[in-house]
């Protein structure tokens, strides 16, 4: 029974819940609904949250940049990252490890070895170079800075540039501009465009013409004009009359006949505007062809320009490649027959310190080149050729 009330009560509860969930909705402002709709996209928080995040830094752009983005100094040129190290001997003392340049002689290029013994200890809300705080207040406070030394020459979080400035820096000044930049130019492109369409639809005619043949120069003149060079590909004998009525007669003439037509069926024509003028199927037909046409023939042309320049290239890199494959066969034969010039220097040398010893071994190797197992020699005992052998005991 108890289980059966509490049943009750609650749908009692839901039904009491959904009218009032219905009225908060008819009787909100579009304000209010935009903002619950808002609330149940995530994406569209996060998002919100992100933009919001990037529009501090511009908000905050001096306050994150702890060095003075164009401070430069050749000494810190290329300087690598340096990692923020929270704890120092098992406590929580922030500090990053010092860098120490030097040039390397064999390639002139600064090298950097990291110092273990240097660490540069950090805080937050340290003094740097003065700037103006949203452009008001002038102050030298910064988000981080270095404790006892310059923060410029001791600091690289993201390294430094050729000109050793800040990377961090610079990155936080960048991403102030580059993010102004965008933000006015939406908000000049939306005030010009709600003004200009105002007055357009507020006076109409004459004003309205003007304004947008305005906007369409404006929209077009980034835009190089070009005129094809297969312009001869287009006949111009088909045109067969000069059109001497333009577009404001044609619509005055059309509202004329209108005005004498509509007035039966309760119908008022204040006034008549042509958005477009098409050809005639066959015509139209017509154009497209030639259009396709003229368009393939173009890109016929650039595939074969394009195709006598790869030949182009193919042929360099092949006699490229043929004069360093010759250039390095001749300084491989220079190796070579340098090297085959030493070792004979070495064995000459090594022989005439033992002519008898030479002459023994040359010996040794003609025996070995001329006898073989089944060879006969018929020779004389006094055979200069079989002196070693003769003295031999076996």
């Amino acid at each position: 029974m108890a289980q059966l009330n509490e049943d009750g009560r609650a749908a009692e509860s839901k039904q009491k819940t959904a009218p009032d969930a219905e009225n908060r909705i008819a009787v909100a402002t579009q304000w209010q609904l935009m903002w619950w709709r808002f609330r149940k996209h995530r994406v569209a928080v996060l998002s919100a949250i992100v933009l919001m995040a990037f529009y501090s830094v511009v908000l905050l752009a001096d306050f994150l940049a702890y060095s003075d983005p164009y401070n430069s100094k050749a000494q810190r040129s290329l300087a690598p990252p340096q990692p923020i190290h929270f704890l120092d001997e098992g406590k929580f003392r922030p500090h990053v490890l010092g860098v120490v340049g030097k040039r390397d002689l064999v390639t002139f290029q600064r090298v950097y070895a990291v110092d273990p013994a240097n660490k540069i200890p950090i805080r937050l809300f340290a003094e740097g170079y003065e700037y103006k705080l949203l452009g008001i207040l002038t102050t030298n406070i910064h988000l981080i800075g270095a404790v006892g030394q310059p923060t410029e020459d001791s600091i690289f979080l993201l390294g430094t540039d050729v000109n050793g400035r800040d990377l961090w820096s610079r990155l936080m000044i960048g991403t102030r501009l580059s993010l102004t930049i965008g933000l006015v130019g939406v908000t000049l492109s939306l005030f010009l465009g709600v003004l200009l369409g105002g007055i357009s639809g507020l006076y109409g005619g004459v004003v309205d013409n003007v304004i947008q043949r305005l906007i369409e120069i404006v929209r077009s003149s980034n835009r190089p004009f070009e005129i094809s060079e297969d312009a001869s590909v287009l006949d111009f004998s088909e045109v067969t009359a000069k059109i001497q009525t333009g577009r404001e007669k044609i619509a005055h003439t059309i509202l004329l006949n209108a005005e004498k037509i509509t007035p039966q069926f309760g119908i008022e024509i204040r006034d008549v505007r042509i958005k477009r003028v098409n050809y005639v199927d066959e015509v139209q037909r017509k154009v497209f062809d030639r259009m396709i046409a003229e368009r393939q023939r173009i890109a016929s042309k650039y595939r074969s320009e394009g195709d006598g320049k790869s030949a182009e290239i193919r042929g360099q890199k092949e006699k490229e490649l043929k004069r360093i494959q010759s250039e390095a066969y001749r300084k491989a034969q220079e190796v070579m027959g340098k090297a085959d010039a030493e070792a004979t220097r070495i064995y000459a040398a090594a022989y005439n310190l033992d002519p008898e010893l030479y002459q023994f071994l040359k010996t040794l190797e003609s025996y070995r080149t001329s006898l073989a197992k089944d060879t006969w020699l018929v020779l004389s005992t006094d055979s200069e050729f079989l002196r070693y052998l003769k003295s031999s005991n076996r």
